[in-house]
């Protein structure tokens, strides 16, 4: 399940480069549900290297324009589900 998940660099998401596993779990149970495989310096650095150039192109982005692109990711997480109210969270009900 994990396979396709690890690191989201660049606008996609990677495997780690590194040498280890890392253990997913799931946050209202602590139950280990997969693994994904630890980012290497190599990953490190090319994230680095893209959150740069995504500051670049942001700082260039007008104010208002910023707040549009804010409001719509908003309303899409509200949309999903993804709302940030703690009553949704596991545990909480």
């Amino acid at each position: 399940m994990y396979d396709d998940y690890g690191q989201f660099i660049a606008g996609e998401w990677r495997r780690g480069s590194g040498p280890q596993s890392i253990a997913v779990c799931d946050p209202g149970n602590g139950q280990i549900i997969g693994q994904i495989t630890a980012a290497a310096e190599s990953d490190t650095q090319d994230a680095l290297r893209s959150a740069g150039q995504g500051l670049a192109l942001w700082r260039e982005t007008l104010a208002w324009q910023r707040a549009d692109i804010l409001q719509a990711v908003a309303r899409e997480m509200v949309a999903d589900g993804a709302g940030g109210r703690a009553d949704d969270l596991p545990g909480k009900r």
